[in-house]
């Protein structure tokens, strides 16, 4: 529905990976660019639904498009119809035509072929009306054995989807005052694969 109100694929400036899945999980959704009538908002909207049962089958799709068709084609006067002539006024008023328009740059990895994309823990599909959305967890570290005791706060950490084959690319902590705990030295030795 976005690319035919658009004139251009959905997510086109991103690079189709698991990142951009678990943001569509989280609640990504296309933006619109342009004027859209709201009957067509809201059926868009129903097909990113995050609950799959409330998404418009392909028959109905096909129904209303159907009828929208031949109730603009016949010159019906209902809301429906009221709703695309003042969508299509109000943009001819704002916009510039399409040859003057900027040129949509695809991103490299943006691949319109299906693909397994492995994924073992996805989160809950969620629905927002966000163009970008930071998911975050709230985890705290408890008392560790050792001789020195130091006071941690609790913090906040950054998801990101990171191939076991990667290295994390980013990672946030951010103290919050109202919790701390209390915590102990401990030496660990991990791997370093450093210059």
């Amino acid at each position: 529905m976005w690319e035919v109100s658009e004139c251009i694929p959905p997510f086109s400036d991103r690079a189709h990976d698991g990142l951009l899945a678990l943001d569509i999980c989280r609640g990504l959704r296309p933006i619109s660019e342009v004027c859209m009538p709201k009957p067509f908002v809201k059926l868009t909207n129903r097909c990113w639904d995050a609950n799959p049962k409330k998404r418009p089958n392909a028959h109905e799709l096909y129904e209303t498009f159907h009828k929208w068709y031949w109730d603009l084609k016949d010159g019906v006067e209902n809301e429906i119809t009221a709703a695309f002539n003042t969508a299509d006024y109000d943009c001819s008023q704002l916009s510039s035509p399409a040859s003057s328009r900027p040129v949509t740059v695809t991103h490299p990895l943006a691949i319109y072929t299906s693909r397994l994309l492995d994924f073992t823990d996805l989160p809950e599909p969620i629905n927002a009306p966000f163009k970008r959305l930071s998911v975050s967890t709230t985890r705290s570290i408890d008392t560790i054995t050792g001789e020195e005791e130091y006071v941690t706060r609790q913090f906040e950490e950054d998801l990101v989807y990171v191939p076991e084959t990667e290295t994390i690319s980013a990672v946030t902590f951010v103290p919050e005052e109202k919790d701390v705990y209390i915590t102990r030295q401990f030496d660990t030795d991990l791997p370093w694969e450093g210059s």
